[in-house]
């Protein structure tokens, strides 16, 4: 009777035992097939120093190990008071130089420009009275002219009768040449009135177009030089003019960037790169330090990502884009995520730039990059969670439950295994089950 007891614990116990490695086995062969999940998963992110960008001393320092900063924000000042000014010093001297030269130029640019406004007024009025004058002129000959006709009209009649009376005898023929002597005269007379009038027309005509010459000409020619000579003048400022604004321009362009660069070299503020948590601390506030020289080294929280490592089959299955699962035990609810790129392998450019090296891979496995939709939750660890152990899981439908299942089969059947102590004793020797189920729990 106890031999068929203990022989049908032994049955119960190898059918147990079976049935575990069954679903060991299965769970071990299908779960890649079923579903694309991976523990091997750890939240990392990017590492960066935060570096003094000129010589100074550290002041103001807000900043200490652990602490959370925003995108932007100013954590230090760094105030150096030996910067060479010397070339700052030097333009500045240069542009107050060309400003004193440009306006002694401009000055004198004034003075001919009043002076060739007076020349110019000057012959504008001498002009008009030449004009009036040779309008007089002209209106005189003409009242000469008409009086010289009236007069070699009655002279011609007096001829006229004088010849007359010379043929009927009653005077002598040298009183009628006399009479024709004295028309001849006024006639010659009133021909030069005539060349004098056509000369006086030309002149007033050349007047009005403003050639004046000869007599009528006075100080016109000698203003008209002056004046000419005071636009040149005022042409040539104005080009030396124009060159040196050009040239102070150009200066005033240098002093200010020279202006800026003392500026950002004296003085200038330390800001952070996105939100990040600082890990370490290298230098205090009041310390000296040289451009370049590391202040403290962040985390960027920002830019977390979970490391993943999938073996070679889930490739199809994996890709950018392809949304994802993201949990961990110590996390109240799973986080959506994304995969961003597939590494086939790490470099040492990858490992320097996180703050963790990358977990090794085996044959045949690859990593993913995934970042996650929403800030994961930081359940201690090292600086913005990371370190984190999780569990990356494609979002793909019944498969994943259908592995599940198949895990919880897996875990009541190692529930039940539970042999009574009096068989236990005896069999202990001959089926070591803490090795089974140390294997069992290995595999899982």
């Amino acid at each position: 009777m106890a031999f068929s007891t203990g022989l049908a614990g032994m049955r119960v116990f190898s059918y147990s035992a079976a049935s575990v490695l069954g679903l060991l086995m299965v769970s071990n062969t299908l779960a890649p097939v079923l579903t694309t999940r991976s523990e091997r998963a750890i939240v990392n992110a990017p590492s960066y120093l935060i570096t003094a960008p000129i010589d100074g001393v550290v002041q103001g320092m807000t900043m200490n190990t652990g602490s959370r900063l925003r995108d932007g924000e100013t954590v230090a000042r760094i105030r150096n008071v030996s910067v060479d000014q010397a070339k700052l010093v030097e333009l500045r001297l240069r542009v107050s130089e060309m400003t004193q030269e440009i306006t002694q130029r401009n000055l004198r640019l004034k003075t001919f420009e009043t002076q060739a406004a007076q020349l110019s007024d000057q012959v504008l009025r001498m002009q008009r009275e030449v004009l009036g004058n040779l309008e007089n002129e002209l209106a005189i000959n003409q009242t000469r002219i008409e009086r010289l006709e009236a007069t070699l009209g009655l002279a011609k009649g007096a001829a006229a009768r004088q010849a007359k009376l010379q043929t009927a005898g009653i005077v002598s023929k040298t009183v009628a040449e006399d009479q024709l002597v004295t028309a001849d005269i006024v006639q010659s007379q009133l021909d030069e009135l005539q060349l004098g009038k056509r000369q006086l027309v030309e002149r007033l005509n050349a007047a009005r177009k403003g050639i004046i010459v000869g007599i009528d000409s006075g100080q016109v020619p000698t203003l008209q030089a002056e004046w000419r000579s005071a636009t040149q003048a005022i042409a040539l400022l104005k080009g030396e003019i124009s060159t040196q604004e050009d040239g102070l321009r150009a200066v005033i362009a240098m002093r200010d960037a020279e202006e800026h660069r003392v500026s950002l070299l004296s003085e200038t503020s330390v800001e952070v790169q996105g939100q990040s948590e600082v890990t370490t601390l290298a230098i205090e506030d009041g310390m000296a330090a040289r451009a370049g020289d590391t202040l403290a080294r962040a985390v960027r929280c920002d830019q977390r990502v979970i490391v993943a490592i999938f073996p070679e089959r889930t490739a199809s299955k994996l890709g950018p884009g392809t949304a994802m699962k993201i949990s961990s035990p110590d996390w109240p609810e799973p986080v959506p995520a994304k995969v961003t790129s597939i590494l086939p392998r790490t470099t040492d450019t990858e490992d320097t730039r996180y703050v963790l090296p990358f977990p090794p891979t085996e044959r045949r496995e690859f990593y993913v990059m995934i970042q996650p939709e929403a800030a994961p939750p930081q359940t201690g660890g090292m600086a913005c969670g990371v370190g984190a152990w999780v569990t990356a899981e494609l979002q793909e439908g019944t498969l994943p439950q259908l592995s599940a299942g198949v895990r919880g089969l897996l875990d009541t059947a190692l529930a039940a295994i539970k042999p009574n102590s009096a068989l236990a004793a005896s069999e202990d020797t001959a089926f070591p089950r803490h090795e089974i189920a140390h294997d069992v729990a290995s595999g899982l």
